[in-house]
């Protein structure tokens, strides 16, 4: 084959690597780790800051270390949840864990967060979290606010055959083959994950969509939710439930930005968004009925910020400034509690 057949196929991985480095270097501005350069910046500067976060070999947490041991007179605040509590764009400093030390000190008391969160994870997954980890840190309080990631997960289970058996795979078949190491590599590449997500979030509108998660993927939510709060007062623990937020109400549907509703329709191919909507206020419905029912605490985020859509920066992760709101209305909360208690 002379060089000149391959000027073309040359030329077209040039423009891609080229395509690559450019966009690689937009996500990493934005504090994205990328596949080239690493953690980002905001990852970088907090190395190399004065405080030491995690998480690290020692500590597992998402947010400032603190020993294991604990002063006397503190209140140790566990804190399970996703991205909301983990994110990748937002310094540690500034997200509401974070935050929450900081207005405990202004109320004139002492606590200490561990932000047992990390982006991706499923309600089991904090219980399994708190199982491993909270034996050793002894909290005395754990708060659950999830949602977003269960119900994206059951709707594609529930929403996206009529059997839900047919997500699962039989007991004798093969396990399935793992994808070759440039497969790999080049989903991880920001161009892969552009070019995936700006085309699946702009086919999914044309799809009919449920308006509803459904009583069956509701019910499977609320169980794993009653699991974490038996779980956590099996280990001494009180747990704190947190309805669930989202940037719009559903007579602000028509103000939702196009890119946030692209955003929804990037992870979930089976919910609209009044879908969403609906299914995000029956489950804090049934937040409120397993609070009352079991006698736990339940803080009303939904009531204090949903539909403020300035404090979040999509349809239901929060912005600096929704941080802080959100730090302000958990920790005003659980202190009251913790003072009605005594």
């Amino acid at each position: 084959m002379r060089l000149k057949d391959l000027s073309t196929p040359l030329w077209l991985l040039v423009l891609l690597l080229g395509l690559e480095a450019g966009l690689e270097l937009r996500a990493h501005l934005r504090g994205w780790e990328t596949l080239l350069l690493g953690p980002g910046p905001i990852q970088r500067a907090e190395a190399a800051g004065d405080v030491s976060y995690g998480p690290r070999a020692d500590y597992p947490f998402w947010g400032p270390v603190h020993g294991q041991a604990r002063s006397p007179g503190t209140l140790r605040i566990w804190v399970a949840s996703t991205s909301h509590a983990a994110p990748m764009d937002v310094p540690k400093s500034r997200i509401f864990p974070t935050l929450m030390e900081r207005e405990c000190r202004a109320a004139g008391r002492r606590c200490e967060v561990l932000n047992a969160s990390e982006p991706g994870l499923l309600v089991e997954e904090n219980i399994a979290t708190l199982e491993a980890l909270a034996p050793a840190w002894r909290p005395d309080v754990a708060v659950l606010y999830q949602m977003a990631n269960d119900v994206s997960a059951l709707s594609g289970e529930y929403l996206g055959a009529q059997d839900p058996s047919a997500h699962e795979r039989p007991a004798e078949a093969p396990e399935p083959l793992l994808p070759s190491w440039p497969a790999r590599t080049g989903e991880r590449t920001t161009t892969w994950v552009l070019v995936k997500t700006n085309l699946t979030s702009r086919l999914v509108p044309s799809r009919v969509l449920a308006d509803g998660l459904g009583a069956p993927g509701e019910a499977r939510f609320l169980t794993a939710v009653e699991r974490f709060v038996v779980r956590a007062r099996a280990l001494g623990i009180e747990p704190v439930l947190v309805t669930f937020a989202v940037s719009h109400r559903a007579d602000q549907l028509q103000q939702m930005p196009e890119p946030w509703q692209y955003y929804v329709y990037s992870f979930n191919m089976h919910l609209s968004i009044a879908g969403w909507m609906q299914t995000v206020r029956e489950l804090n419905q049934g937040l409120y009925a397993m609070a009352s029912r079991l006698d736990v605490p339940i803080i009303d985020l939904d009531a204090a910020i949903g539909g403020q859509s300035a404090l979040f920066s999509d349809f239901h992760h929060f912005k600096w400034e929704g941080h802080e709101r959100v730090a302000q209305v958990l920790t005003k909360a659980l202190l009251q509690d913790r003072e009605t208690a005594r």
